[in-house]
């Protein structure tokens, strides 16, 4: 798992969590671009600002200049992660987190909540990572 973009994304999300939702990947409103833990990933992983990159709903433009993009939300999130599979859906998908951050995340009324859920679900992760890593 690449603990620095992971450490990037929960910063992103706890520092702007009304430009977060686990039901978009990568968005572009008039207030900025709303993107889920894939999406913020993919990003992060890019290093360039995301308004550079989300060209529309759905699609993050490739930092290469080859005009390519990542329509594949689940493997740029994953690639970008660093993770397998099992792990990337253990994280991408609400419903496969521990019941009590999934619970949180659906019963949040802001979203702040909803980011502070994820957050917290998020740390877990990356502490049983550094752990089993020794």
């Amino acid at each position: 798992m690449n603990i620095e973009i992971l450490d990037r994304v929960i910063a992103r999300i706890e520092a702007e969590p009304e430009h977060f939702n686990m039901n978009n990947y990568a968005v572009r409103t008039r207030c900025g671009t709303v993107c889920c833990i894939a999406g913020w990933a993919a990003i992060e992983a890019a290093g360039v600002p995301a308004s550079r990159l989300v060209r529309a709903d759905r699609e993050i433009v490739v930092p290469d200049g080859s005009g390519a993009s990542f329509v594949d939300w689940y493997e740029a999130g994953r690639a970008a992660l660093e993770i397998d599979p099992t792990t990337a859906t253990r994280i991408f998908f609400v419903n496969t987190w521990p019941a009590a951050h999934s619970d949180a995340y659906l019963k949040a009324r802001s979203k702040r909540e909803r980011a502070a859920s994820t957050v917290c679900m998020l740390r877990e992760l990356r502490e049983r990572e550094l752990r089993e890593r020794g």
